[in-house]
């Protein structure tokens, strides 16, 4: 579906494929992401879909990863975020677009492979959150980024907040810790994600 220029919208948009997604099992670099992933899991399978978007060197390349961010978000908490008289595929549109240009000065530091990768996702205890007259279930993963420079005054908490969507864990926002350098003092995690 593209949309096409009209009133009330955001003109930035026109021209752009908007797509709509529903959450369900899908499988990327090795990882499969049905109802008994873990949300480390799914935070790996978006940081690595971050890094391929960033170094991507062809349109085709680029198309897949972004399709691979749509396929590890939240579409049904985040489509309806939609403040502003967006709609919901602009809202999902606005919101996964911008995961990589948040990262991607860190891009490098993403792990390619899930067995690197998985001692540094920490995952924070869950929480049942209501929204309007639904609860659901959410957790938070976090990742040290090391600075390209290697400054390590420079350092980032890379915060991915996820939520339980159709029995799977899905991506609902990302944010860094403004005053954290370091997951090391980090609240308890749950189990371990499943190898």
């Amino acid at each position: 579906m593209v949309l096409s220029g009209s009133c009330g919208r955001d003109v930035r948009l026109t021209g752009e494929t908007l797509r709509d997604v529903t959450v369900h099992t899908v499988s990327h670099y090795g990882v499969t992401l049905d109802e008994q992933a873990a949300p480390e899991q799914v935070a790996f399978v978006l940081l690595r879909a971050i890094r391929d978007d960033f170094l991507a060197t062809s349109e085709a390349q680029r198309e897949e990863a972004v399709a691979r961010l749509y396929d590890v978000a939240a579409a049904d908490a985040i489509g309806g975020l939609g403040g502003k008289g967006l709609t919901r595929l602009e809202t999902l549109y606005q919101v996964i677009h911008q995961w990589t240009p948040t990262v991607a000065y860190y891009a490098r530091d993403l792990e390619e492979d899930w067995e690197k990768a998985r001692p540094r996702l920490l995952r924070t205890r869950s929480q049942t959150t209501k929204s309007g007259k639904a609860e659901a279930e959410e957790v938070q993963v976090l990742t040290e980024l090391a600075d390209p420079t290697a400054d390590a005054n420079a350092r980032v908490v890379l915060v991915m907040g996820m939520v339980r969507e159709r029995n799977h864990w899905r991506v609902k926002a990302l944010a860094f810790a403004p005053s954290r350098r370091s997951i090391r003092a980090q609240p308890a995690v749950e189990s371990e994600p499943r190898t």
